[in-house]
């Protein structure tokens, strides 16, 4: 089917929107995190945000409904990343020993290098963790995250390397709650959990169980 030139144009004019959208959001992502980082989140406003991009408050509700709206775009683009940096850590082993230990350093250099992604993902708003995971599942979409170690776990019951009465869902929470701890003491006592600590930590992960 040819098409025509006036349907080339609108097109065009679809595209170039579609990119400046984007553009204003990725803008508003940026001053938002950059606000969370120096304000934290009790301090966190959408007036402050749009005066950090020089654009009035109202230009803020063009693009997000309101301030839960935009923290919630936030926190879906920070999961994103993390789950891809646990998936891709997991990628790179077979053994499910080294896989956990893989993902749990994955999981803690994520925190070390975004901590405030981190804090907005498991530290600031939880119910935020339950709403994107009830949108993913309504939409019929796999998701990656700490529910990974439970399949990892799962293999390794299957391999017989890891006890086979032990409940996999327990495990992963166990880990979970471990590397939670190591990432969360690590953002938050650098002096006092050091890289030594924190490597002998992520070490022992795999054993604990």
């Amino acid at each position: 089917m040819t098409i025509t030139r006036a349907e080339r144009i609108r097109e065009a004019s679809r595209q170039r929107r579609q990119q400046r959208r984007e553009n204003m959001q990725n803008m508003i992502h940026e001053e938002a995190t950059r606000q969370l980082s120096e304000r934290g989140y009790e301090g966190f406003s959408l007036r402050e945000v749009a005066e950090g991009i020089g654009y009035a408050p109202t230009t803020i509700y063009r693009y997000f409904r309101d301030k839960d709206d935009l923290i919630f775009s936030l926190f879906e683009t920070a999961f994103q990343s993390f789950s891809a940096a646990l998936d891709s850590a997991r990628q790179k082993h077979t053994h499910p020993t080294e896989q956990l230990e893989a993902i749990g350093r994955a999981y803690v250099q994520f925190a070390l290098d975004h901590p405030v992604q981190y804090r907005l993902l498991f530290m600031e708003r939880g119910d935020l963790l339950s709403r994107l995971y009830e949108r993913l599942k309504l939409a019929g979409n796999a998701y990656v995250g700490p529910m990974i170690v439970e399949e990892v776990v799962i293999s390794g019951q299957n391999q017989g390397l890891f006890p086979p009465e032990v409940n996999p869902q327990y495990v992963a929470s166990f880990l979970w709650a471990q590397v939670h701890g190591i990432a969360s003491l690590g953002i938050s006592c650098p002096d006092m959990f050091p890289t030594t600590v924190i490597e002998a930590s992520l070490c022992s992960l795999p054993k604990t169980f």
